[in-house]
């Protein structure tokens, strides 16, 4: 039920990210009230800052309660030598015997980071014991965007799944495109009845797609659902 209720909100999340302003971009009656902010030299600053406030307005209006920064229960050594509890940036809870329960963690990204910033938060998502959300936020992409940021990705689940025991693995993983108006989602749903986790990751990745006069057209989805703005 969670995973059909989180896709849904991933999907309007896209939409509400779509209709925001900025100074370039004239508010209209889908805007949120949030805007996208502008730096000094004029350039708009998109950030995964975004994602986080319009995703808890979203929660606002469903079942699910939420926290930000929430404190992990595993501990990881992300700097230094220790180990020490991180946070995810945002999780999710439902109401059970007067005690509210956890049932998901939000890892928010933007642009295109560097291997292990991204492999630090695919650890959290795959060490704790909840399923996971991963929602990026890209300014728009051209032929290799995807494919670079898809390999990161794929590497630090592989890199991590080598050092735990980790058996099911349940993470959505959405990435939302902002000036072509597009984005991607799709379930990563690992048992090991399905086979070889490194084949299973590698297929799970495998999208193609090319760029036609900025127009995103895809050559094979791999299972990827593909919401557009129209």
């Amino acid at each position: 039920m969670i995973t059909k209720e989180v896709l849904e909100i991933n999907r309007k999340l896209f939409y509400e990210l779509w209709n925001l302003a900025d100074n370039s971009k004239l508010t209209t009656e889908l805007s949120p009230r949030l805007i996208f902010p502008k730096k000094r030299d004029e350039e708009i600053r998109i950030s995964e800052q975004e994602s986080r406030v319009l995703l808890c307005g979203l929660l606002n209006n469903s079942n699910y309660f939420y926290s930000v920064e929430t404190p992990t229960e595993e501990l990881y050594k992300q700097k230094g030598k220790t180990h020490r509890s991180a946070s995810s940036d945002l999780s999710l809870y439902i109401q059970t015997n007067n005690k509210t329960k956890k049932v998901l963690n939000v890892e928010l990204k933007a642009h295109n980071p560097r291997k292990e910033n991204i492999r630090k938060d695919i650890e959290k998502l795959m060490r704790e014991d909840v399923p996971g959300n991963w929602f990026h936020t890209l300014k728009n992409i051209d032929r290799r965007t995807l494919l670079k940021i898809f390999n990161k990705i794929a590497g630090s689940i592989k890199d991590c799944k080598k050092n735990g025991d980790e058996n099911n693995l349940s993470i959505i993983f959405s990435f939302c495109v902002l000036e072509q108006q597009w984005g991607c989602i799709k379930h990563f749903d690992y048992k090991p009845e399905y086979g070889e986790f490194n084949e299973y990751v590698d297929n799970f990745f495998a999208l193609e797609y090319c760029i036609n006069k900025s127009e995103i057209v895809i050559g094979k989805d791999a299972g990827w659902e593909i919401v557009e703005q129209y």
